[in-house]
């Protein structure tokens, strides 16, 4: 008992100043909770797991919640290493060309990956918590997968009720796009793969290169302004925020741009990426209305007030974080916004979304003669 005492005090004392080095250098977006919190929630389940273990194979509790406390911690550790290494290109992989149809497949996969090496991991700190004689590996095995079966299901569901999921939990994956056929408008984006705008139908039809946007980045962002021109607008990149003063990529092209019709601190004249939309619809105060959160957790927020209802369709995982930025709302109601690196195109009615391209910081414009019209509720 001294020696497991004192392998374990060890053993503790390297996997918490390993933690706190991986911690520090995987930076601070990780997830919304951070590292502090993963560590935190780690010795919690260890305690769960530890208490489970004494009870159904009657070993001492002091030995089998330290054993599976060291064994979560080194579970964190691993996880970090694993998240600014292999982790990330896997999930990259999984996920696709196309990330919002691959990522059911991720989050299939993600998990069951982490429930098998969370399984080997714990195994051998299962079999150190049975006393001489008292199991044999195998039955340190079996004990492994009930414990680590009871935690991972109770973890799964726990997520999946979690704020920051809420893409998962409300959209309705449509690649069909068929939903925004026939609107007349325009969406222009910027393509980071070869530094140029492009802009396309919201249907993912008609995507036609334009020209060169030297210097973009993923806070890049276009914002579309009346011209001098009746009937014309200008094209603008911001690259640094709402501080930019930006830059004229198109000159009096035909369109109409819209107007942010509600005002924050952060948007008080020019569309933002983040914050109230651009908003088509003769009355925009109807229906439902959306925001672009600054966080990634919380991304697209849509609420109504009549019948009451908000729905929120944000994604923050430790390996995965989408932010929602640059939302237009068209004259039908559907909502052009990027996620991730991908613009995509919701119906807030039926809740369904598809892909319109691969890009960044979009901007909508209607074609001239569309008129603003409200959606039935």
């Amino acid at each position: 008992m001294g020696e497991f005492r004192a392998g374990a005090a060890l053993l503790a004392a390297v996997l918490l100043v390993s933690v706190g080095q991986a911690s520090a250098g995987a930076g601070t977006t990780q997830s919304s909770v951070g590292v502090l919190h993963w560590v935190c929630g780690s010795l919690l389940l260890g305690a769960f797991e530890g208490g489970l273990l004494a009870w159904r194979y009657r070993v001492s509790a002091r030995r089998a919640v330290t054993a599976m406390l060291l064994s979560n911690l080194l579970s964190v550790l691993v996880g970090l290493v694993l998240l600014n290494g292999l982790l990330r290109p896997l999930t990259r992989w999984l996920l696709g060309p196309l990330p919002l149809y691959g990522l059911r497949r991720a989050l299939v996969a993600l998990p069951l990956l982490g429930y098998g090496l969370g399984v080997l991991l714990e195994w051998p700190f299962v079999w150190g918590a049975f006393s001489r004689g008292q199991g044999s590996w195998r039955k340190a095995f079996r004990a492994t997968v009930l414990v680590r079966t009871a935690s991972w299901v109770g973890l799964v569901l726990l997520c999946l009720n979690a704020p920051d999921v809420g893409l998962i939990r409300n959209a309705r994956v449509d690649p069909s796009l068929s939903f925004a056929r026939g609107t007349s408008a325009w969406v222009y984006y910027l393509n980071d793969a070869d530094q140029s705008l492009y802009r396309v139908r919201p249907d993912g039809t008609q995507r036609t290169r334009l020209e060169h946007a030297y210097g973009t980045d993923g806070v890049s962002h276009l914002v579309a302004e009346e011209s001098g021109k009746p009937g014309c607008f200008d094209l603008w990149v911001h690259r640094w925020g709402w501080d930019s003063l930006g830059e004229r990529l198109l000159t009096a092209v035909a369109g109409r741009p819209g107007k942010v019709w509600w005002q924050t601190k952060l948007s008080p004249n020019t569309p933002q990426a983040f914050g109230p939309p651009v908003d088509f619809r003769a009355n925009p105060r109807k229906g439902w209305r959306v925001l672009a959160d600054y966080q990634a957790g919380r991304g697209l927020i849509a609420w109504r007030d009549r019948p009451c209802r908000s729905l929120s369709f944000g994604l923050e995982l430790p390996c995965l974080t989408w932010y929602s930025r640059c939302a237009t709302v068209l004259p039908s109601g559907i909502v052009i916004y990027e996620l991730g690196e991908q613009i995509v195109a919701l119906d807030l009615r039926s809740r369904r979304m598809g892909v319109v391209a691969l890009g960044r910081g979009p901007a909508v414009v209607l074609e001239q003669g569309t008129a603003p019209a409200a959606r039935p509720r």
